[in-house]
């Protein structure tokens, strides 16, 4: 992810400078030629990008889009929300791990020009790229870069790349262990009685002094396995996947 960090920040604006070295020697470099970059990450896949980042950058600010797909309708929508300050007059680094269709990239793309960024001044980085997605935000925004490791041709009825990476975010160590499907609609009571083990007769499952002894057990009565009921309208429902489409 560095190496592609650094691929796209020779395409910022450079001008010469002059810097003193620490044995105090003048040397003739390169300097940023702009006011301020910021790195814009699409959870949760995007997340995974920043420390590569900030590695580079060490006084880059940041910003987060959570866009995830209807799972009824399959269109991308806006979920949250945060971003630096004067952010217009910046050079914004897009980052997600994977674009399929290009749909949530397209997205966060109009939120940062309904923000005043300049559509030159938006670099979009993504590890893994379909086809697909390519196409669209290039056709959209002709003006945006699109800075990518390899793209993938194939683009499956869930809408994940094929071969593809894999689930990236968990892949980075992001929402790994999270359930496939949505959490239930509810009372919290609920939802706290649905995390503890059902026994036979209802009860859950409680320490006993075994005769004499001394050592303390489970009681021996097979556990029935619990269900988590999610209260949505019937229907056909896409998969969630960790590529943000």
């Amino acid at each position: 992810m560095r190496l592609l960090i650094e691929h796209a920040l020779s395409f910022l604006p450079f001008q010469d400078c002059v810097v003193q070295t620490p044995q105090g020697q003048d040397y003739a470099g390169k300097c940023y030629a702009g006011k301020q970059i910021t790195g814009v990450s699409i959870l949760r896949a995007g997340e995974t990008m920043e420390p590569a980042l900030r590695a580079v950058c060490k006084d880059v600010r940041i910003g987060t889009i959570l866009i995830q797909t209807n799972q009824l309708t399959g269109e991308p929508e806006l979920h949250y929300l945060r971003l630096p300050k004067d952010i217009s007059d910046d050079h914004v680094i897009l980052m997600d791990c994977t674009v399929s269709t290009g749909a949530a990239a397209m997205m966060a793309v109009r939120v940062l020009l309904d923000h005043d960024v300049p559509e030159d001044k938006i670099f979009l980085l993504s590890l893994l790229m379909a086809e697909m997605g390519v196409h669209s935000v290039a056709y959209a925004f002709p003006r945006v870069r699109i800075i990518t490791t390899a793209v993938d041709k194939r683009v499956n009825d869930l809408f994940r790349i094929i071969p593809g990476i894999g689930a990236a975010a968990r892949a980075g160590g992001w929402g790994r262990g999270a359930p496939a499907e949505p959490p239930p609609q509810g009372p919290a009571s609920l939802s706290r009685e649905l995390r503890r083990p059902l026994l036979r007769d209802g009860c859950c499952p409680r320490r006993q002094r075994r005769g004499g002894s001394g050592v303390r057990g489970l009681a021996r009565r097979p556990a029935l396995p619990t269900r988590v009921p999610t209260l949505l309208p019937p229907g056909p429902r896409l998969q969630r996947t960790d590529v943000l489409i």
